[in-house]
């Protein structure tokens, strides 16, 4: 994090960069899962496969920053899905 802070007082990170980072990671991500099947077949059993659940974490992570980058409504309405797709898991 101290790297981030002293890279931008310097005038080497800005706000284009970031979202160049955060298409290019949520690009890797999209590909990686296309890739990654959802549930291990262990025998007769089907197990889910966590890397697709943490997979889909980072995806949904890296979304939600560039919303918040992009414009403020955008990020409120990303926060509000987001929520409310925790409550309905509960």
């Amino acid at each position: 994090m101290n790297t981030w802070l002293d890279a931008l007082k310097q005038g080497q990170i800005t706000i284009e960069k970031v979202r160049e980072y955060l298409r290019a990671m949520r690009d890797s991500v999209e590909l990686t899962l296309e890739s990654e099947p959802e549930f291990i077949q262990v025998f007769i059993f089907k197990i889910r496969n966590d890397k697709n659940i943490l997979l889909k974490a980072r995806l949904r992570n890296y979304r939600l920053f560039e919303a918040f980058l992009s414009t403020p409504e955008k990020a409120k309405q990303a926060i509000e899905r987001a929520l409310a797709g925790m409550v309905a898991r509960k």
